[in-house]
């Protein structure tokens, strides 16, 4: 079921876009190379340098030039243009390009020099905050941007406010509005003028970040999620089919933990399984089930290149986690899903049956031709590493995977996204659970306000909190649609909100 693990299809989310250019890539691929595919329109936004990273540019069509260290060079199809590292440069024009960079793209690579003035003009400083940014990002101090200043500056501020300012007058005059920093004592609350100030530190941080899909995750990530999803099924007949898709299943970890919730309390249910991901390298590694439970094998990884053999799965198991992937898992829940011998945790043969691991781009609009339509869909932890725009498009075309009356399952995104897209195509947040899931994955929560990916505090304050914070979805209507699918829990289930003790 799965595609020749040598032919790769172009993506269709952008991993990076400008105001003049988007550009799409193939793969990951197994070598240490990045290619890129280019739709140039005006040009790249700013002038850089690239530390240690070669470019090879090739035009396919078009006209342009690129400016290298000063100097201007037009540009044709036909013409291959090399940039070495720490060489200025940047490009402009209307052409197809194609790019490689070896090795792959590492964040802190490129350094921004300036704006490149064929591109960013004035009218860039419209009205809105985003405006106000534009002029700063504009703005040189020694031939550098400040955004990047400013936002350690702040990190540094954020990371060391005294637990006075949230009882400040401020803070009384406008009372508690939730949560601002889950490393701070559970009495803390955050005043009106911190959760502000977080606000806008998320905002700048989101708009000037750049964005890369990350293998790191855990098994029973968000136990919230899982538990609502054992609670969506307990009115399903005895013995009936249930279809699901993991989307950007990555390692695996969530598809084993998601057949495990269910078939403990439903191993009645005929559950066929669709676990997707656009690396036939990870899908290939999640499909074995065989993980590393030493939890030095994340410093390793971090450390070092694949191997083979025996130091694959520890590269694999710790690849992009910054801690173990069964750190929240009790021994028991461990023993329940694992053979564990050697050092090696291997998932049960009863959790792996019916599954079918699948290559495929989430925003592949013949995706859902290819998969059939799904009871439940999770698209959860991936969104949230693409443009707004691109990750937009991404979520309208998942949504076609959803069965008429079945669910969405889509955390991990930016939330002015996923409440733009819910409104406009009608969908149903699902309420039971909505706050616990929000605030069930610590990874998420902890990273507020100064990681992109990070989740704002939960506040039932704003008018459209239903919808803005609910991470669940009924999509399209049935015959019975008047009639709500949610039902009390079976007396002999045991929550998933907790830990097994």
């Amino acid at each position: 079921m799965k595609e020749m693990p040598y032919i790769y299809t172009l993506s269709s989310a952008t991993p990076f876009t400008g105001k003049g250019m988007s550009g799409y890539t193939f793969g990951p691929l197994h070598q240490n190379i990045d290619f890129y595919y280019i739709e140039v329109e005006s040009g790249h936004d700013f002038f850089m340098k690239s530390r240690k990273i070669t470019r090879i540019y090739y035009v396919l069509s078009g006209v342009g030039h690129f400016i290298i260290n000063n100097h201007k060079y037009d540009v044709h199809p036909g013409i291959l243009v090399e940039i070495p590292p720490k060489a200025e440069y940047c490009y402009t024009g209307k052409m197809t390009l194609i790019a490689f960079g070896t090795p792959r793209w590492f964040r802190g690579n490129d350094v921004f020099i300036k704006w490149n003035p064929d591109v960013v003009h004035e009218d860039l400083s419209s009205a809105g905050d985003q405006s106000r940014w534009a002029r700063v990002g504009r703005l040189k101090i020694l031939g550098k941007s400040p955004i990047g200043a400013y936002l350690r500056l702040n990190q540094l501020v954020w990371n060391n406010l005294p637990s006075s300012f949230t009882a400040s007058a401020q803070g009384r005059l406008h009372g508690e509005s939730g949560q601002i920093w889950n490393y701070l004592p559970v009495w803390l609350r955050a005043s009106s003028l911190g959760q502000a100030y977080g606000r806008h530190l998320h905002a700048v941080v989101r708009a000037h970040s750049r964005r890369s899909q990350s293998f790191g995750t855990f098994f029973l990530r968000n136990r919230a999620e899982l538990e609502l999803m054992r609670r969506l099924l307990e009115s399903r007949a005895d013995g009936s089919p249930l279809d699901i898709c993991v989307l950007a299943c990555s390692k695996g970890s969530e598809v084993y933990s998601i057949l495990w919730a269910i078939r403990s309390v439903r191993p009645d249910l005929r559950l066929a399984m669709r676990a997707v991901d656009i690396s036939e390298e990870i899908l290939e590694f999640a499909e074995r089930g065989v993980y590393s439970v030493d939890s030095s094998d994340a410093t390793t990884a971090l450390k070092g290149d694949k191997t083979t053999g025996r130091r694959d799965v520890e590269w694999n198991t710790g690849r992009d986690q910054v801690s173990s992937i069964f750190e929240r898992m009790t021994e028991e829940e461990k023993e329940a899903m694992f053979e564990i011998e050697g050092g090696r945790a291997r998932v049960k043969s009863w959790l792996k049956e019916g599954v079918f691991w699948l290559r495929g781009d989430a925003g592949d609009p013949e995706l859902a031709g290819a998969l059939g339509p799904q009871d439940i869909v999770v698209a959860n932890r991936f969104l949230c590493h693409m443009r707004p725009a691109a990750a937009e498009r991404c979520l309208r075309n998942l949504a076609q995977l959803v069965k008429p009356g079945g669910y969405l399952f889509v955390s991990g995104v930016d939330l002015d996204v996923r409440s733009k897209v819910a409104q406009e195509m009608g969908w149903k947040p699902v309420t039971d659970l909505m706050r616990e899931i929000h605030e069930g994955d610590t990874s998420l929560r902890n990273g507020w306000p100064l990681n992109y990916w990070a989740l704002e505090p939960f506040c039932d304050d704003r008018d459209d909190w239903r919808i803005r914070y609910a991470s669940v979805f009924r999509l399209g209507e049935t015959p019975d649609s008047g009639s709500s699918l949610m039902h009390e829990r079976a007396s002999d289930s045991v929550s998933l909100l907790s830990p097994v003790s």
